[in-house]
């Protein structure tokens, strides 16, 4: 981290990586009021929560998902960027959890107001999906990284990723992905 950060506020977010069984991931479309992005589910980690916690209550939250409908796996990626919370510019502190389903249905009737106000859509996104828009994704790098996942190449320890706005590398430098 830089020097420069240091000051900053700092918000712990769990993020989850929801994969289901066609090998897609799960999106959100966040509107804010310059800019649209695409990404993980999550948010942030409450008080005495772990990520793993987190995530689970996250995603009972945004889209109806409870313990029995996520094969929770661990928290696979790490990384820090630096965004504007409530007109503060605030250090993110971010993991990414790792979860498998066969539920597509999304019941977003546990959100709270703030997160209504911004979340637009969710979708499921295929990796050549991914690949081909324009859309903004958050993280930018997560074909390069969620590649390796979808092979079943599960991490032993946290990667840290780079969660700038860096180009993302492209699908065909990894091969083809099976579907599981």
């Amino acid at each position: 981290m830089s020097e420069s950060n240091e000051s900053l506020p700092i918000r712990h977010n769990s993020r989850v990586l929801l994969i289901n069984e066609q090998n897609e991931l799960l999106l959100m479309r966040v509107q804010l009021p310059t800019h649209s992005f695409w990404c993980t589910i999550g948010g942030g980690t409450e008080f005495g929560e772990t990520a793993e916690m987190a995530v689970k209550r996250e995603a009972r939250e945004e889209i109806g998902f409870d313990e029995d409908d996520i094969q929770w796996k661990k928290a696979v990626w790490y990384g820090e960027h630096v965004m504007e919370r409530k007109g503060v510019p605030t250090l993110h502190k971010e993991t990414f959890v790792l979860g498998r389903t066969s539920r597509t249905q999304i019941n977003n009737a546990g959100m709270t107001d703030e997160e209504r106000e911004v979340v637009q859509q969710f979708k499921w996104w295929s990796l050549e999906e991914l690949r081909a828009t324009n859309e903004f994704i958050v993280p930018p790098s997560i074909i390069r990284h969620l590649v390796p996942i979808m092979r079943g190449e599960i991490p032993e320890k946290i990667i840290t990723i780079d969660l700038k706005n860096t180009p993302p590398a492209k699908l065909e430098n990894f091969g083809p992905v099976p579907k599981f």
